[in-house]
C-alpha cells in the first residue's frame, strides 16, 4: 500500500493533493453549500493561500528581490511582464 501510494504521487499525471475518496467526499461537502457559504468558503481558501505563498516567498528570499515582487504582482492582479 505504501509503494502505491509513493508511485502516485510520483506520477506527474496522475498527482493530487487529495486522496480519491476525500476528493468525493468534498464535492458532496460542496454541493450541499449555498452559493453564500460557497463565496465565504472560497474568500477564505484566498486569503489562506495569499498567507502561505508570502510566508513561502519569504522562505526562498524571493520576497526581498524586485524579480519576486513582480512575480507576486502578477500572480495576484493577473500582470503579465
Amino acid at each position: 500500500d505504501r509503494n502505491r501510494q509513493i508511485r502516485t504521487l510520483l506520477s506527474s499525471s496522475s498527482f493530487s493533493a487529495l486522496p480519491k475518496e476525500e476528493e468525493a467526499a468534498e464535492k458532496l461537502r460542496i454541493e450541499t453549500l449555498t452559493k453564500y457559504q460557497k463565496e465565504m468558503e472560497l474568500r477564505t481558501l484566498d486569503s489562506d493561500l495569499a498567507r502561505l505563498q508570502t510566508l513561502r516567498a519569504i522562505n526562498t528570499g524571493e520576497l526581498y528581490t524586485l524579480r519576486g515582487k513582480f512575480k507576486m504582482l502578477s500572480r495576484d492582479y493577473g500582470m503579465g511582464f
